[in-house]
Order: C-alpha cells, then sequence, then structure tokens
C-alpha cells in the first residue's frame, strides 16, 4: 500500500460527508463475508479517502474479481448520492509508478491489499491517462451515467469512496501500533431509556461473555481516552442517568476487574464511588468518569462495552510480529502490522523472518541506505 503524509487532514469523517450503514456479502450468499460502505464526499481526494477508510479500520474498497465488482456496485456503489458528474466513488486501485510492469496507460495497477490485479471494468477507451489520472472510481457514459464500470480519474473528481472491512466494522481495534494492546471493543446499546427498559450489570456481563468477550476492563488513562472517544462517544447511549457498563465489580470491599488485572487505574466522578453500590459503570452526568451502582438498578442500563482479545469469530492462523509467531485471527494480525500465514496455519509449519533492527528502511535487507537513516538521525533524541 502506499505511504501518504496525513498533513493537516482530519482522522475523521470531514465536514458534508454522509454515510450509509454498513452492509455485509453474506457467506451464504456467495459472497466473502465482508463488510461495505459508502461515504458521500464531492471533491475529496483519493489519498484523503484512503486515510480516512484505514482510520476507521478498513480500507479502500477492492473489486478484483466480476462478482465483487457487480456485488459492491449493486449494494453501495450505484447509490446517486456517490456519484459527482460522470464519476461515481473512488475504490482502492491505483497506478504504481514504480510497479515493474509500469507504462502508461494500463500498466502497474494495483490494489491497496495487494490482491491480484487481474480482472478489470474500464469504460470503453479507459485507462486513458487524460492529466494525472492514477486512480481508480466508478465511471459511466454519455449514454449510461451509473453503471459498474471503471474509470481513471484525477483528483478531485469522484463523488465519495466506498470502504472495505474483513470483519465487522462495529468492532474497533485498539492497535498495537497506536499504543494500544491489540484488543477488539463493540458498544452495544440495548435499547433506549426511558423508551425501552434496560438490564443488569449481571445481564449485561453474561452477554458479553456469550459474545466471545467480557465487560471491558479500562487499566489505564490511556485505554480510558481511547475506549470513550472511539467507542462510547460514537455509540450516544440515550441515557438520562447511567453510561456503559464495564467490568469492575466490587468485593469484599475491594474494587477488582472480572479478569483479574491488577487495579492499578481508577477514573471516578467527583465524590465517587460514593457507597451506594458494587459494580462499574461509566456516569453520563460527568464527563464520561465512573460510578458506583447496585446491580438492582435495571432501567438505566441500557448500554455495555465488550472487549475481545481476538476477533469473534475468525479464523486462526500463524502470525508472524516482530520476528515471533502467534496464534490469532487475521484481523488481528494485519491489525497490528503483522504477516498471517492463512486459516488453520500452524507456527511450527510457519517460518516467521527474524526481526532485524538494523534494517531502518524495512526492505529486509542492511545497506547503505540504512547508514544514511542513522547518520541523518544522530544525535539527541527528542
Amino acid at each position: 500500500m502506499k505511504n501518504f503524509e496525513i498533513g493537516a487532514i482530519v482522522l475523521g469523517l470531514v465536514a458534508g460527508t454522509v454515510q450509509a450503514e454498513p452492509v455485509q456479502w453474506a457467506v451464504a450468499d456467495g459472497g466473502n463475508g465482508h463488510w461495505y460502505e459508502g461515504v458521500s464526499a464531492p471533491g475529496i481526494t483519493w489519498e484523503n479517502a484512503s486515510i480516512l477508510a484505514d482510520a476507521l479500520g478498513g480500507y479502500l474498497c477492492t473489486v478484483p474479481n466480476e462478482q465483487e465488482n457487480l456485488w459492491v456496485f449493486k449494494n453501495v456503489a450505484s447509490d446517486p448520492s456517490l456519484w459527482n458528474t460522470w464519476f461515481g466513488p473512488f475504490i482502492g486501485g491505483y497506478q504504481d509508478y514504480e510497479a515493474d510492469d509500469y507504462s502508461e496507460p494500463a500498466g502497474g495497477w494495483t490494489w491497496v491489499t495487494g490482491e491480484t490485479w487481474g480482472y478489470t471494468s474500464w469504460t470503453p477507451g479507459d485507462p486513458s491517462n487524460t492529466g494525472s489520472q492514477d486512480h481508480l472510481a466508478y465511471g459511466g457514459t454519455s449514454s449510461n451515467h451509473i453503471q459498474p464500470k471503471w474509470n481513471d480519474i484525477e483528483d478531485p473528481e469522484a463523488g465519495g469512496y466506498v470502504i472495505e472491512w474483513d470483519h465487522d466494522p462495529s468492532i474497533t481495534q485498539w492497535r498495537i501500533e497506536d499504543g494500544g494492546n491489540g484488543h477488539w471493543y463493540e458498544g452495544v446499546r440495548i435499547g433506549f431509556y426511558p423508551e425501552s427498559p434496560g438490564a443488569s450489570w449481571d445481564w449485561c456481563k453474561e452477554q458479553a461473555e456469550l459474545a466471545g468477550g467480557y465487560l471491558a476492563t479500562i487499566t489505564s488513562y490511556e485505554e480510558d481516552e481511547w475506549v470513550k472517544a472511539t467507542i462510547i462517544v460514537p455509540m450516544e447511549p440515550k441515557n438520562l442517568e447511567a453510561g456503559p457498563q464495564i467490568g469492575g465489580q466490587l468485593i469484599d470491599g475491594q474494587w477488582q476487574w472480572i479478569t483479574g488485572e491488577p487495579w492499578d487505574y481508577e477514573a471516578w466522578c467527583g465524590p465517587e464511588p460514593s457507597g451506594d453500590g458494587d459494580r462499574l459503570e461509566y456516569w453520563r452526568w460527568g464527563s464520561l468518569c465512573w460510578n458506583d451502582r447496585l446491580d438492582t438498578w435495571d432501567l438505566s442500563m441500557n448500554t455495555y462495552v465488550i472487549e475481545y482479545t481476538t476477533l469473534p469469530g475468525s479464523a486462526l492462523g500463524a502470525c508472524c510480529l516482530d520476528g515471533l509467531c502467534i496464534t490469532t485471527a487475521a484481523a488481528d494480525c494485519s491489525g497490528n502490522s503483522g504477516s498471517w500465514g492463512g486459516p488453520d496455519s500452524s507456527c511450527a509449519d510457519f517460518d516467521c523472518p527474524e526481526n532485524c533492527p538494523a534494517d531502518l528502511d524495512g526492505d529486509g535487507i542492511v545497506k547503505v541506505q540504512d547508514l544514511l537513516i542513522l547518520i541523518a538521525s544522530w544525535g539527541v533524541c527528542p
């Protein structure tokens, strides 16, 4: 995948964009189980669309075969709100000027995921390379404006972009490369208080475990801030009293996490814990700080946060991560910049290359360029 400078772009949907709900191409329907979402953003550049898709845990959609191309077009990309003049949404194809097969206009095209570039669906006369047309978008013709065909276009002519996820986008990973723990989190909303009755803390705990996880344990300031910003705020709990339930409990006079992790971090509201409860929740009246409550206070418990150590429902396989091999799901592996060996692969059969600290440019070879990088960084570390 290309690397781009973020610059002044805000990692979040820019003002004026409109998103639909993600839809899944179900395996039962002959699909790949992935999720797709169209975002209307007239005038956005391909690079910024790619950055935003990545920030949401996905990537610009790839359609490397006819079946996926037609399904994505029919169910997502044909939405008129994603089209601008003759061009539809950006997808994850671009022309790599450094590729061995690069030539104009049809050489060097690749998918952001590295999938094989074989199938194409160009409109007649494309790719045309008029100007700097090195990014891929859906595009029609004068006789048929919206159709499942592609155009090579120049920024910023597209009407939006399509995001693809290889996992349920409602479950978000706190990536190790972003300072996280590699775990996954999901905000669950039971209903709206007071229209919908809630459930007890114990019921929320049981549902989290049935889903393959547990009520989230917030063991550091960094995790607290990430969960609030990424999971709780977008969930918008409409509760008049309580916020989401999390996995803390008062046992024998001591607050404990349900996982047995050390209780080293606290984020209580003002005078809390006040002693009127033995379960832990975020409190909506404060700045999403913590409150102790009784499990019998059911009616306002309408939201909770699940934490998963591994993405639920995923096939497991060998993952090379920093020279070590672990068994995990594909999304866990790629989310932490690892190399996955495929479903049911074993570390015994997966030869992970050893981590090489001297390979500063990450190309697998220690050479003069690595020495130049070291010399350029010589001096006191910031």
